[in-house]
């Protein structure tokens, strides 16, 4: 058997999207040299490769060309579909909602932000009032501690009511 009827035979085995390199005696696939002029059996292969890359378009394979999608609509093959093919509107609504999702969570976080200064301002302020009610007594000595009488309001622990005061200044 002859060593040329043998490369022959196997040339001829490639199929239409690959062709015989000489180089290393061997099939290889037509995408791989796309671009680059090596194989005039690649062009048809390379041609449909780079219609299909493209939106919008589709290679027929029976006229060998590139063919625009929107003038075979409704009776486009499915290559074409998402083409030709109406949206439901629920997909252009879900659509709309994830492109606003980032602005939500950015204006959820700042309204939770503004809710705990308000809370923060507001405790604050309540304990600095209940504050400087309780710690408004002052005696000759400087300052004290104070305990409430509900009868009397506050009064200086260890000393006298203002009405005891006035009693022992008065000479009662």
């Amino acid at each position: 058997m002859d060593g040329t009827r043998v490369g022959q035979d196997a040339m001829n085995n490639c199929t239409d999207q690959e062709y015989w390199d000489t180089l290393v005696s061997q099939c290889i696939p037509c995408s791989l040299v796309c671009g680059r002029p090596t194989a005039r059996r690649c062009n048809a292969v390379c041609a449909s490769m780079d219609c299909n890359k493209t939106p919008g378009f589709y290679y027929d394979e029976l006229v060998k060309s590139c063919i625009k999608c929107s003038t075979v609509c409704g009776q486009h093959p499915k290559e074409c579909a998402p083409s030709c093919d109406p949206t439901p509107p629920a997909a252009l609504e879900h659509k709309a909602c994830a492109e606003q999702e980032p602005w939500l969570v950015v204006y959820l976080l700042l309204g939770l932000c503004l809710c705990a200064l308000i809370c923060s301002l507001l405790l604050g302020w309540t304990h600095l009032r209940r504050k400087g009610e309780g710690g408004s007594c002052q005696a000759s000595a400087g300052t004290c501690h104070c305990r409430e009488d509900p009868a009397k309001g506050l009064t200086p622990v260890g000393s006298r009511t203002r009405w005891e005061q006035d009693q022992v200044g008065a000479g009662r």
